[in-house]
């Protein structure tokens, strides 16, 4: 679970710092790139090598990605625990967004981002693509899942990867037909539509065989 987490989190936030490609406030404020909002796509292209854009900030995630285990806690009845590790957890990334802030290398709305990015990925991981709740809730019943392999779960992240890179490469080709710079970079549409394509694909098959086994485990209940 935590490092699905971790994974997922992760290659979202970096698909969005790809895509967006919004430039820092040390950047704007120094004259040197213009300001965009959260919802634009912003100065930086990949022709001019590995940027490191603004929208999300990672450091941000990283932080919120420990909301994991409260999550985990909290699902194993020590809620008390849970509740004061999320608490915690909350505080220290409204510390480090802060700070981020200050330090001109995030706008306030890269830290909103992280936090809603990392939280929902975590929250719909737990209970609607892993389904942790309904696992523990039939594990007396689950002596094992007929229609997943060993070590399904880190497949799952994997085929989750493979499409947030698929939708990067797509991404960075669209933009390159809309944008008259690098019309080259289309090529990346080539291998990205069907890279998000089948890593979407498989996170849904592993989805659908996990629903099947609890369904049965629920039926022998």
């Amino acid at each position: 679970m935590v490092a699905g987490s971790l994974i997922t989190a992760f290659a979202w936030v970096h698909t969005f710092k790809w895509l967006v490609a919004r430039a820092r406030p040390n950047l704007v404020f120094g004259g040197s790139q213009p300001f965009t909002a959260w919802y634009e796509v912003g100065p930086h292209f990949i022709n001019e090598g590995i940027y490191h854009g603004s929208f999300t900030s990672g450091h941000t995630a990283q932080v919120f990605v420990m909301m994991t285990l409260a999550y985990a806690l909290a699902g194993r009845g020590f809620k008390v625990v849970g509740w004061v590790i999320g608490t915690g957890v909350l505080a220290y990334t409204l510390a480090m967004g802060l700070a981020r802030c200050m330090t001109l290398s995030h706008w306030v709305t890269d830290v909103i981002g992280a936090v809603v990015i990392s939280w929902g990925t975590l929250h719909v991981l737990y209970y609607h693509i892993l389904k942790v709740p309904r696992q523990q809730k039939n594990r007396d019943t689950l002596k094992g899942l007929a229609n997943l392999s060993a070590g399904w779960e880190l497949l799952l992240e994997f085929s989750l990867v493979a499409a947030c890179l698929g939708f990067v490469l797509a991404g960075l080709g669209l933009r390159a037909v809309w944008i008259p710079e690098a019309r080259w970079l289309a090529l990346l549409l080539l291998p990205g539509i069907p890279l998000a394509g089948w890593g979407t694909y498989k996170s849904i098959q592993y989805c659908r065989r996990l629903n099947q086994d609890l369904a049965g485990a629920s039926t022998d209940l």
